[in-house]
């Protein structure tokens, strides 16, 4: 088996039209053979609602260099020792007449396919991609909104649920939404929170995309916590201003089977009683 590891996974960084960028990619080669990798710059724009990342290689390239991943120099071919790590350099040169916003590129950094052998078997190449936020300064909007917040059941069984949330992206660069959910009972006691993109790089939405978040919630349960429960989320984003956004949902928590044992406890009763 072939195994590698690649460091960091995610860049983040700001530029002005016509400055150079320089950072390095660490590679890791765990193996006890030395590793030929291949490294090429892609494109990439989101798939779906999911925050999954599509790849677009570069077929031609443009006359201006005008996708980001023309931008990005680096060595496509590399040999790693055995039991080595090896930092790799890369430039990114940013146009003169680069359109202010975010650009998206990832380095897709691979093994070699084997070439087919006399049985038609084919060994495929394992792939890792370190991706690249850019922001390029000048005119940048930073606008958001939540298109959806709900739980994914309206009537619960237990304090046990998970949490959709659609956010849509309308500005022309990435954004990260962070904040908390929290969730009260119908006598607006706090019964739980669940927190959203902190400490962490990853939660970017895309410019004009929509990207759902899931977040699970429990807690435990108590008899005087039967009834309409209210979810709040609280989210910040944007770095050239700060902008918050809020929504809520209801939900309603009705343990039907202890329901269920109560009613017929309560009917023998008053049935005996009745006798």
């Amino acid at each position: 088996s072939v195994s590698f590891s690649v460091s960091p996974t995610i860049y983040d960084m700001t530029a002005n039209p016509g400055q150079m960028w320089q950072s390095t990619v660490r590679i890791v080669n765990p193996n006890v053979y030395d590793l030929k990798l291949s490294v090429v710059p892609n494109n990439f724009v989101p798939k779906d609602e999911d925050g999954i990342p599509q790849f677009l290689p570069i077929l031609e390239p443009t006359p201006q260099k005008e996708t980001f991943a023309e931008w990005i120099q680096i060595e496509q071919e590399v040999i790693i020792k055995a039991e080595q790590t090896l930092e790799l350099p890369f430039i990114i040169k940013v146009p003169e007449g680069a359109s202010p916003g975010g650009h998206y590129a990832a380095l897709m950094i691979s093994t070699k396919p084997v070439e087919p052998q006399g049985n038609g078997q084919v060994q495929t190449s394992q792939v890792i991609s370190a991706l690249v936020f850019l922001r390029v300064t000048g005119d940048i909007t930073e606008q958001a909104t939540i298109r959806s917040f709900r739980s994914t059941n309206y009537f619960l069984s237990k304090p046990e649920t998970r949490f959709d949330i659609r956010i849509e992206n309308k500005g022309n660069v990435h954004m990260q939404p962070q904040g908390e959910i929290k969730i009260y009972n119908m006598w607006g006691r706090e019964r739980g929170s669940v927190p959203i993109n902190q400490q962490t790089m990853l939660g970017n939405v895309l410019p004009q995309s929509v990207r759902k978040f899931s977040f699970d919630w429990s807690s435990e349960w108590s008899i005087s916590d039967i009834g309409r429960y209210t979810a709040k989320v609280t989210l910040a984003y944007g770095k050239e201003e700060r902008q918050f956004l809020s929504s809520d949902t209801a939900l309603w928590i009705m343990p039907w089977k202890i329901l269920l044992v109560l009613f017929l406890v309560v009917g023998g009763l008053i049935a005996t009683i009745t006798w």
